[in-house]
């Protein structure tokens, strides 16, 4: 084997460590959800929409400029531009210009219009904003609920393992004599079914990761895992003030700051409605140029005498000298130009009249606009007083549910230790110890789900109070 094949072994080895060893933590999770998520890619692209509609309206204060060219070419019987007379032949033409226009008062219609785009794309900033909350909140609660599975998979591998010990204990003593066959059978189905409760938890904590690496717009991959961290239950804290965190919320929340924002909008678009009531005045101007192959100079003249123009008031005639033409030709293209160079300037005043009604329509929809935005700025602020009086309640109920579900753990699994020594010391049926077992086993899932909900429902009260989503 060459050097050069060893080392790519060894490089491609070491990829493949690496990446069987990539654990992802909370914030990474967010940070990289943040950058690849499709919601919250399409809310950037929303917020990049308002922007440039925002820069469009800036842009309706400068002139509209546009140059124009043509190339024509006219068979048989047409009129000479030049000469305005019938001419029975092939002739081309082109015509050039540049034309231009900018509005000088359209009853402030470009002004009100950047005011609404300019909230426009705040309110689509808030909006982004609260895709990139919500996600963070979801991500969030996937990496907890793997944390959840993981200890309820972790936990039923410690009874199973503990059931083993037992079914091996217990055929040694059937070997000798000690105990029955039912023992050692009623044993070996209690482990089969634990393993059966391995496979149960280990879907759930594939199902998590599912749910985790589609949230991060991953593909499913056993090889990544999230980093298992120690989280403590939440400290006890002073009882929430459900109407100071609304209160506290509604000043920064994204949604309630969107919300409000449209409502401003929605009262310049109805500003700018009325304004199409008003006359509009315009000035326009152009540049403009032509050539024809049909517009034609002397190539030499031939001197004829003079010939009377007219009488002076003494009745002496003015005289002029007199040409002939001795042959013609095209006036070359660059002359022409210059020669039939034109240009214009001048205004325009338009006074709506009658428009379909369309002036007074676009009025009332504004105004329909107007009060949806209202009663959405309303329907806003009640779903957050909703949310967060729910979040609080939620905390109180889990953690209450936490402290119950600890009380039964703690007893349960001192009734199953003491169920377990009567059980190896022959003093308990399997029936009854196999009741204490599942019962302790129930008792302690039911803890752990009650323990990671705690912690997701505190997590979710302190972002609502400004704090950052994190596991301590």
């Amino acid at each position: 084997m060459s050097a050069k094949s060893f080392l790519l072994i060894v490089l491609l080895f070491l990829s493949s460590f690496a990446r069987a060893q990539k654990k992802w933590g909370l914030q990474e999770c967010i940070d990289y959800a943040l950058k690849n998520n499709l919601t919250v890619q399409q809310s950037a692209l929303t917020n990049r929409d308002s922007k440039v509609a925002l820069n469009q309206s800036k842009a309706n204060y400068l002139p509209a400029v546009n140059g124009f060219g043509t190339n024509n070419f006219n068979f048989g019987r047409s009129i000479d531009p030049f000469t305005n007379t019938f001419q029975n032949q092939q002739i081309r033409s082109n015509n050039f210009g540049v034309t231009g226009s900018v509005v000088l008062f359209n009853g402030l219609q470009n002004y009100t219009a950047m005011q609404q785009n300019e909230l426009l794309y705040k309110a689509s900033e808030f909006d982004l904003n609260q895709a990139i909350n919500n996600l963070s909140l979801s991500v969030a609660n996937a990496y907890l609920t793997i944390l959840l599975n993981d200890e309820i998979l972790s936990s039923a591998r410690i009874q199973a393992e503990n059931t083993k010990k037992q079914l091996e204990r217990t055929e040694k003593l059937y070997n000798a004599g000690s105990v029955s066959i039912g023992n050692v059978l009623d044993l070996k189905a209690q482990y089969a079914n634990e393993q059966l409760n391995i496979t149960n938890a280990q879907n759930q904590v594939k199902l998590a990761y599912l749910i985790l690496w589609q949230l991060l717009e991953l593909p499913y991959d056993e090889n990544n895992t999230i980093e298992k961290v120690a989280i403590d239950v939440p400290k006890e804290e002073p009882a929430v003030s459900t109407n100071a965190l609304v209160t506290s919320y509604s000043a920064r929340g994204p949604e309630i700051q969107s919300a409000e924002i449209r409502l401003l909008a929605a009262q310049k678009g109805l500003t700018l409605a009325k304004s199409g009531r008003s006359p509009k005045l315009t000035m326009n101007g152009s540049v403009n140029t032509t050539y024809s192959q049909s517009f034609m100079r002397s190539t030499g003249y031939d001197y004829l005498g003079t010939r009377i123009l007219y009488f002076d008031q003494n009745n002496v005639p003015v005289t002029a000298p007199y040409y002939s033409s001795t042959g013609t030709e095209v006036t070359p293209f660059n002359q022409q130009l210059k020669d039939n160079l034109g240009k214009s300037l001048g205004f325009t005043l338009s006074v709506p009249v009658l428009n379909n009604w369309q002036v007074n329509n676009n009025i009332q929809r504004s105004k329909i606009n107007l009060e949806r935005s209202k009663l959405n700025l309303n329907q806003t602020r009640n779903q957050v007083y909703r949310t967060i009086t729910q979040a609080v309640l939620d905390l109180e109920a889990a953690k209450a549910r936490y402290a119950a579900a600890m009380n039964s753990y703690e007893a349960g699994n001192l009734s199953y230790k003491n169920a377990e020594q009567r059980f190896n010391a022959g003093a308990m049926n399997f029936t009854d110890y196999t009741v204490s077992k599942n019962n302790f086993m129930r008792a302690e899932a039911t803890m752990l789900q009650a323990k990671y909900e705690f912690i997701f429902r505190q997590r979710v009260v302190d972002f609502y109070n400004g704090k950052p989503i994190t596991l301590q």
